[in-house]
């Protein structure tokens, strides 16, 4: 885990919010308060975090209100939901919203460690995954060679830029032909 890992705590209650930073700067995290929904908006403006708590009753609005708007600007932000008043309603509403969990206050301290680990593993792994991606987006589309992957009959579901340079033949011309050309494979 990155030591800088920031985790947002936006609970009204201060003892709370005291507590667990404490806890979380001792686990290696950065910890981020806020006392209310405008306070952690304002926050995300200045640092994306890895991981929302989110109470879902503050004072000046609701936490649902304020996970979706932390999840529409901030996509890859995990959101965990936290309350004291857990109903099925409130739990589906947020899941709906893409919290990585729902925890119902007094929660256990452990376990809520371990969510956060994990919701920090959750947001690495996909961060990994779209640099990978990206890396192999960028060396397809510039290798000079031709790069392809077709269906089973052979017509191209994707190419590179090289397939015209090589072959002659526009993107359009390379689709419609096939791979092969036109009636291939036989039979």
């Amino acid at each position: 885990m990155d030591a800088k890992t920031s985790i947002l705590i936006v609970d009204d209650d201060p003892n709370f919010r005291k507590t667990l930073s404490g806890i979380l700067r001792t686990r290696g995290y950065a910890p981020l308060a806020a006392a209310t929904g405008k306070a952690a908006l304002d926050k995300i403006e200045e640092e994306i975090p890895a991981v929302a708590l989110i109470d879902l009753r503050l004072e000046d609005m609701s936490g649902l209100e304020v996970m979706g708007k932390i999840k529409e600007r901030c996509p890859g932000t995990e959101c965990i939901a936290l309350t004291g008043y857990a109903s099925q309603a409130s739990a589906i509403e947020a899941v709906n919203l893409g919290a990585y969990s729902y925890e119902q206050k007094p929660c256990d301290l452990e376990q809520l460690l371990v969510t956060i680990r994990r919701a920090v593993e959750k947001r690495e792994a996909a961060e990994a995954l779209r640099e990978s991606e990206d890396r192999y987006r960028s060396f397809v589309q510039n290798f000079h060679g031709i790069a392809f992957r077709g269906d089973m009959n052979f017509v191209p579901m994707f190419f590179n830029g090289a397939v015209e340079a090589i072959t002659g033949y526009t993107e359009d011309e390379f689709i419609a032909g096939g791979l092969m050309g036109p009636g291939y494979p036989p039979g």
